[in-house]
């Protein structure tokens, strides 16, 4: 019985109708397929491409290689601005917010949890972005400050 099925049936139950019984299944046996013996057979081996429209001929295409500096710049990037959409969430809610769902929000929206978050949280209060009171998460106003820098 699948999510589905169970998801239904309580459904139902909640509702005071009786549940649905799965559908009996039938044992089927797999089809046989008769298989006639057989030479190997190597496998075509593919020539690299040659002569582009865009190269000269005989020069061989490869894969472009991304500059790690290059790589490392939009790692960067998108860490500010997952830091910054935090703090500019926190700020919507009134400048505090409680841990847990400073959390969920940056796991929904920026795909940062567990311990990005965690290092995310340390470099705030190392920059004293926010201040943390135990459950609490408070927003400083050098933290509304860098939010609002674009």
């Amino acid at each position: 019985m699948g999510l589905r099925d169970r998801l239904v049936n309580r459904a139902r139950s909640v509702l005071g109708k009786p549940a649905e019984r799965p559908p009996a299944s039938v044992p089927v046996a797999p089809p046989v397929l008769p298989v006639a013996p057989t030479a190997p057979v190597a496998a075509p081996v593919a020539a690299p491409r040659t002569g582009s429209p865009a190269g000269p001929p005989g020069v061989t295409e490869t894969a472009p290689v991304e500059d790690p500096a290059e790589k490392a710049a939009k790692i960067e990037k998108a860490r500010s601005r997952a830091r910054k959409g935090v703090l500019l969430h926190i700020e919507k809610q009134g400048g505090s917010i409680n841990m847990s769902d400073a959390h969920d929000f940056s796991e929904r929206r920026f795909f940062i949890a567990h311990r990005g978050f965690s290092d995310m949280m340390g470099w705030w209060i190392e920059a004293g972005y926010v201040r943390y009171d135990e459950p609490i998460m408070h927003l400083t106003d050098s933290g509304r400050a860098f939010a609002q820098d674009p």
